[in-house]
């Protein structure tokens, strides 16, 4: 009996490797040079998409820095009581560069409280939950108020 060595079997197998666990390349422009990053993104792609996501309106350059004035801001900020989100988004600019005009201006920000409960009252705070049957609800926050005299027990 001899032991005849199969060619085949003296080298190892090589695995493709996958660029990620479900997906063989970048789903937006095809590529596996740049790292995955999420969703069958590379990270440029995710970057990008993500960026869109968090921004709801088109920027136009140089437009924000000649309508923000510190007046303006005091209307809108202190006595409209929008937050920096809505400003942005009528002077078509970044939440930041309010915020950045605001600290050059002197304009005092609310703290973190008074505007989580103005964003509960102009109903802005929510969240999406699934219910049994799949199908998906949006259920906004509603401010609580306690009747004080109800515990006042006697008096």
């Amino acid at each position: 009996m001899t032991d005849e060595i199969n060619p085949s079997e003296m080298v190892p197998s090589i695995k493709s490797k996958k660029w990620s666990r479900s997906y063989d390349f970048c789903q937006e422009c095809g590529t596996t040079d740049i790292a995955h990053s999420g969703k069958g993104l590379c990270e440029k792609c995710y970057n990008s998409k993500n960026e869109l996501t968090h921004k709801s309106h088109q920027r136009i350059r140089g437009a924000a820095g000649k309508t923000i004035t510190k007046e303006f801001l005091e209307k809108e900020y202190v006595q409209n009581r929008k937050s920096l989100i809505d400003i942005a988004k009528i002077c078509f600019c970044t939440r930041q560069f309010i915020h950045k005009k605001m600290k050059e201006y002197g304009v005092q920000s609310r703290d973190l409280s008074s505007s989580r409960r103005l964003a509960i009252l102009s109903e802005k705070c929510g969240f999406k939950k699934i219910m049994n049957n799949g199908q998906s609800k949006i259920s906004k926050l509603k401010r609580h108020t306690v009747n004080e005299s109800f515990f006042l027990i006697g008096q």
